[in-house]
């Protein structure tokens, strides 16, 4: 039974008024309509981010923001990140996407690697630029741990010390 189907189940019973988001992998635009009809009051594509799964539950709910963002707040940590220079690795574009427009909203410079040989290759032709790396784990050309492995070996003057953090979509694979 899809969730279409569930969703329209649900709805026949006796005393269900409550919330269904209809979660999918796929674009949720073509099942719209049938969801809406079954009874679904919203839809969510995967993969699900905190911040839209809650701007979902605010939108559906129509309650207010339960807690209200403080502008100097967060203005306050922007500016903690303001300006320092973060090297992307990432070969996947939408997750490069994703996570340069995260980065920068943060205050963040980002610089962007495709594989682990560009990153060894701009890292070490960077000098002092790069204050962080975040590293994909599994990539073309050079995988994340051959290449954190050759700048940690390498005769950079940071490259012992440079903060390499390992990301990866694969979460089941253990490392």
């Amino acid at each position: 039974m899809d969730g279409i189907e569930a969703t329209r189940r649900i709805r026949q019973l006796p005393g269900t008024e409550k919330l269904i988001i209809i979660l999918t992998a796929y674009d949720w635009g073509a099942l719209e309509q049938r969801g809406r009809e079954a009874g679904a009051n919203a839809f969510l594509a995967k993969p699900i981010f905190a911040s839209s799964l809650y701007d979902t539950l605010i939108s559906v709910t129509g309650i207010r923001r339960a807690v209200p963002l403080s502008q100097s707040k967060t203005e306050e940590h922007r500016l903690r990140l303001e300006g320092y220079h973060v090297l992307l690795v990432e070969d996947n574009e939408l997750n490069r996407e994703i996570a340069m427009e995260l980065l920068q909203m943060a205050g963040l410079v980002v610089h962007i690697a495709k594989n682990g040989r560009e990153a060894v290759d701009l890292f070490l032709a960077g000098k002092d630029r790069y204050d962080l790396i975040l590293m994909d784990v599994q990539m073309p050309v050079m995988d994340g741990y051959q290449a954190t492995e050759e700048i940690r070996k390498s005769a950079h003057p940071r490259g012992e010390i440079i903060p390499i953090i390992a990301m990866t979509a694969d979460a089941s694979r253990k490392m």
